[in-house]
């Protein structure tokens, strides 16, 4: 049977394709192949991308540095500058550091005692009564001839020589020391109302009275403000419950 030539030429196609899909790449091969192919070229992507990044970065850094040169420079610049335009005699104040109070304790203060200054007023040493006077360390025998006592009581001197004589009289009593005739008068007491000192003060009357008649100059014995005359004379005023009660004129021998 003769054969058409276009037949023919097929035939002989389909029997080469065998042939030739053995002798070259089989699809899995290929496919491979190509995956690798794929992976290499990513791979070589990625290393570049990284390296862009790496330069990236390495430029940021250098260019961060510059200007951290160029700030540090720009500073030093702008205080040199500043203090070449400082005068040169002014001198760099220096803030005050702050001072803090030292807490003192109190420093307690003793008062000094005060000795009062010897009074200078007699006059003060002088009793009145009933228009007579007498005064501490005189002759007691005028006094007592113009004012007579009530009672008088004698005894030998404490004293030494002589005797001591007391006058009594209703409010008050006057002590004497005789020897030789002399009736020295070495003291009065006040015993009442009804006699007083010369300034006023009599039983009755306030401290405050006492002081404002003979000042502050005194010194306290007991209940006793004392008033001091020279070496060996005083007055002495005995105050109880803000009152005087007792009133004495003294001189020692």
């Amino acid at each position: 049977m003769r054969m058409d030539k276009k037949m023919l030429v097929s035939i002989l196609c389909l029997a080469l394709l065998p042939a030739v899909t053995g002798c070259g790449k089989t699809p899995e091969t290929m496919e491979t192949q190509t995956t690798e192919a794929m992976t290499e070229q990513q791979e070589t992507e990625t290393e570049t991308e990284a390296e862009t990044e790496t330069e990236a970065e390495t430029e940021a850094e250098t260019e961060t540095e510059a200007a951290t040169e160029e700030t540090a420079a720009e500073t030093e610049t702008t205080a040199a500058e500043t203090q070449a335009a400082a005068p040169a005699d002014t001198p760099a104040q220096q803030p005050a550091a702050p001072v803090t109070p030292t807490p003192q304790d109190p420093v307690p203060v003793t008062p000094t005692p005060q000795t009062p200054t010897p009074n200078e007023s007699v006059s003060d040493l002088t009793f009145q009564y009933n228009g007579a006077s007498i005064t501490i360390g005189d002759n007691a025998s005028a006094f007592v001839a113009a004012v007579p006592a009530l009672s008088n009581e004698s005894a030998p001197s404490c004293y030494g020589n002589g005797e001591d004589i007391r006058y009594i009289y209703t409010d008050f009593i006057v002590y004497v020391w005789n020897e030789n005739e002399n009736y020295m008068t070495t003291g009065i007491d006040i015993t009442g109302a009804g006699a007083s000192t010369p300034k006023g003060i009599t039983i009755g009357s306030t401290a405050d009275a006492v002081t404002a008649a003979y000042g502050t100059s005194y010194t306290t014995e007991g209940n006793d403000y004392v008033y001091t005359y020279g070496d060996d004379c005083n007055l002495r005023f005995t105050i109880m419950d803000g009152v005087v009660n007792y009133i004495s004129y003294n001189k020692d021998l």
